[in-house]
């Protein structure tokens, strides 16, 4: 149910972008973790718009802006329609994520949904390298490794403190925080292509045939692995080891032609995979404690199932493997398919 304050934001957005459009319904939609609200907008013949509303003006123009840069290498993103303060009124993209369509999917299901948004990344890789670096504040920022450690300490606060029976210790944190910092080393010691920051099956939207990304206003400098690691070792979807590997290798070969393989990438990937899954639970366990919203209580044991996975296969995570899996494990071992 929309509260009035944000009716008022919708109408006069509508009002001052589409002055015909005469509003018979506003809809919330289902949101992600941000401060972002959506809203599905309808007038009396049926027809259907979206709109954004964010926390100030800045950052819809912020999102405006990064939209073009996408389009510009490539990636299909929601039309605009315009803007009024802090609102964006957009096409309306439905409800079907990526997420819904593998619901119940199958191993072929995967290949064929998956490979066509993997080239899709790989193209976005490759026109992003020669862009102009000094135009758009996106590549000027870097998952370093003062960001990722913060994500570190982040899941340290909301998901370890927050979740087991007895807070973790000094000691133990010291210990935790050593080995976090010689992942984060390695794979923040280049960063050679822009990445979407939040590539998964629920920033995807399937529309009439088309992929389109949203969700991507944080968009930084990285390694080619992170996003991969976002869309194979996405705990909203529950995919197969095998099929993972399987759609790494293919994207693998499609960097080579780019030249962007890195000897060391299948190494890479798990670190990154490791890192964005701890990052995940931490975004859990905020929403659950915090904001308490109950939705991502569900795909907590399919991540710490993945992140002990990727701990236990990487020999140079095992260390970190030792130390996690009395955590996680308990999780990891509830609600299983």
């Amino acid at each position: 149910m929309i509260d009035e304050i944000d009716s008022s934001i919708v109408k006069n957005a509508v009002a001052n972008v589409l002055p015909n459009f005469q509003i018979s319904n506003i809809e919330p939609l289902c949101g992600d973790a941000s401060t972002r609200r959506y809203y599905r907008i309808r007038n009396h013949s049926i027809n259907t718009l979206a709109v954004m509303v964010a926390a100030n003006a800045e950052a819809v123009e912020w999102f405006q802006e990064i939209s073009g840069l996408m389009k510009i290498l490539c990636v299909d993103t929601p039309k605009f329609i315009g803007l009024y303060k802090q609102c964006a009124v957009l096409e309306d993209l439905g409800d079907e994520m990526l997420q819904n369509r593998m619901a119940g999917a199958g191993e072929d299901d995967y290949r064929r949904e998956y490979t066509p948004i993997l080239a899709d990344l790989a193209e976005f890789q490759e026109k992003s390298a020669p862009k102009p670096k000094n135009h758009m504040k996106c590549y000027g920022v870097l998952f370093d490794l003062e960001k990722l450690m913060w994500e570190v300490e982040f899941s340290n606060n909301h998901f370890l403190t927050n979740n087991l029976d007895l807070p973790p210790n000094d000691h133990y944190l010291k210990k935790l925080g050593q080995e976090w910092t010689k992942l984060c080393e390695d794979i923040s010691a280049t960063a050679p292509t822009l990445t979407h920051r939040d590539l998964h099956s629920r920033n995807i939207m399937m529309h009439d045939g088309r992929r389109v990304w949203i969700d991507y206003q944080d968009a930084r400098m990285g390694r080619i692995e992170y996003d991969l690691a976002s869309l194979l070792y996405d705990p909203y979807v529950n995919m197969p080891q095998g099929i993972r590997d399987e759609l790494a290798t293919g994207f693998f070969s499609l960097t080579v032609k780019g030249n962007r393989y890195s000897e060391n990438s299948s190494k890479l990937l798990n670190l990154s995979a490791a890192q964005r899954l701890y990052k995940a639970l931490g975004t859990y366990g905020y929403q659950t404690h915090v904001n308490k919203s109950y939705l991502y209580l569900q795909y907590i044991p399919v991540a710490c199932r993945s992140l002990l996975y990727v701990l236990k296969k990487e020999n140079a995570l095992r260390r970190l493997y030792d130390l996690m899996a009395p955590a996680l494990e308990p999780f990891a071992d509830s609600n299983r398919d």
